[in-house]
């Protein structure tokens, strides 16, 4: 008797279990996602997982068939599916205009479109490296501890258009040798090691205790890898670019030239340079700072908040 009352008393909690649980729990989902596509990108990218999977991630996929990703490698889409979403992504200092697209990430803020997420370079390549275990995200966050480098200053560029930065290396290199292992002025014989944000660039970074991270131009929320890579390989940045740096980066956790500097500043900055290569508490109390104001990830660094924008602006 006991033993029937058991049997029906698990019957009775099975099917409570299932009219309270919905029937995708049980059920592995066999949709396959709709078909997403990149076009005019620096590479062919559509068999990267990485960037496919963080597209995926922050786009929605109700209501179309497709999504095509454009970048600034090329052209845009010539005829247009209502069926498609179509998205623009840059993480340069140009774009395609803004009104042909559903949604564009862009690294500024277009005064004529309510189509734009503020999408800088750096938070596209800092969430592409998060995918890796070894990457925490967190550094950006909190204290830094302090590695003891052994070498004074590093310098790594392939593109020498930008005259502010190639006058501050030669400017710099007056007080102390500055390591270059870039294609422009390389005066270590050889390359960087590594790719983008590579384990063995950041690796490579981490005995110098400053990087010049200028980026190619200045405007508005045009910010790159170079200040991630500099901050997140363990030196204190010297940086110039974006105007306005400090709405996301914490004034005390890097060296800063304005956009339009004079000589003197750029006399000012050195001789802090100096002042900070001498002095090994006030370089370790500046490189224990954390990148971020407020020890707060920007907007554009969070999955979830780029996913709810989006959804926001193209309701």
């Amino acid at each position: 008797m006991r033993w029937n009352t058991f049997i029906i008393l698990l019957m009775i909690f099975i099917i409570i279990i299932f009219l309270f649980y919905d029937k995708e729990t049980f059920e592995t989902e066999t949709v396959p996602p709709i078909p997403i596509t990149f076009h005019s990108f620096w590479g062919d990218v559509n068999n990267d997982l990485t960037i496919v999977n963080l597209f995926r991630s922050i786009l929605p996929s109700k209501n179309y068939n497709e999504i095509q990703v454009y970048s600034v490698f090329g052209g845009g889409p010539s005829i247009k599916d209502p069926n498609v979403l179509y998205v623009q992504f840059s993480g340069e200092r140009h774009y395609h205009d803004p009104q042909g697209f559903d949604i564009n990430f862009i690294p500024a803020i277009p005064d004529d479109t309510n189509k734009v997420v503020v999408f800088p370079y750096s938070a596209f390549q800092t969430l592409i490296n998060a995918v890796s275990p070894e990457y925490n995200i967190n550094r950006f966050l909190e204290p830094r501890k302090y590695q003891n480098p052994e070498k004074f200053c590093l310098f790594s560029v392939g593109n020498g258009s930008n005259s502010q930065r190639n006058h501050f290396f030669q400017e710099l290199c007056t007080y102390k040798k500055v390591d270059s292992c870039g294609s422009h002025m390389n005066n270590l014989g050889m390359n960087c090691p590594g790719g983008h944000s590579s384990p063995e660039y950041l690796d490579f970074i981490s005995h110098y205790k400053f990087m010049i991270c200028f980026e190619n131009s200045s405007q508005p929320n045009y910010y790159t890898e170079k200040l991630m890579n500099a901050y997140y390989g363990g030196t204190i940045p010297i940086y110039w670019g974006d105007p306005l740096i400090f709405d996301k980066v914490n004034p005390d956790a890097i060296l800063y030239l304005k956009p339009e500097f004079t000589k003197d500043d750029v006399n000012d900055l050195i001789s802090e340079i100096r002042r900070l290569d001498n002095d090994d508490d006030a370089y370790r109390k500046k490189h224990s700072c954390p990148l971020f104001k407020n020890g707060q990830l920007p907007d554009c660094f969070d999955i979830d908040k780029i996913r709810k924008l989006v959804e926001m602006k193209i309701s």
